[in-house]
């Protein structure tokens, strides 16, 4: 037996010329005045509502393409500046070793350590601002 929600899966198949009303559909549609008002209301729309829009697909492509272009070009700035101070972070340590300051290194590495993760949920409350300015 099935129940009304179903049935109302049917009857908007059949309003919007998906498929055509079963046997079964018609008599529950007969018997239920819950369905009998969703059909009617479904009914009720405007003509235009129940039509297919045309979706022109090569805008829709054009507009992804133009999309993920500006995601890579961001994305390869960010890898870029990232190896950037990367290789100048890791120049530093060496400089720092070579001229004999340890014991400066291994506090700042400490200070990173230690304070980095107390930094990390403000960083993370920018980037959820930035990202709901430009939504």
């Amino acid at each position: 037996m099935k129940n009304c929600t179903e049935f109302e899966m049917k009857i908007m198949d059949a309003v919007y010329g998906e498929s055509e009303i079963s046997e079964d559909c018609k008599s529950h549609l007969a018997t239920c005045e819950a369905c009998q008002s969703f059909y009617e209301s479904l009914l009720e729309l405007p003509a235009g509502t129940r039509e297919e829009i045309a979706v022109d697909e090569w805008v829709v492509g054009e507009a992804v393409k133009a999309a993920m272009e500006i995601t890579e070009k961001k994305n390869a700035f960010e890898r870029r500046l990232f190896l950037l101070a990367s290789l100048g972070l890791t120049g530093l340590g060496f400089a720092l070793v070579l001229n004999g300051y340890v014991q400066l290194l291994r506090n700042l590495y400490m200070g990173i350590y230690l304070g980095g993760p107390l930094v990390l949920p403000i960083i993370i409350w920018k980037r959820q601002q930035r990202g709901r300015d430009h939504a």
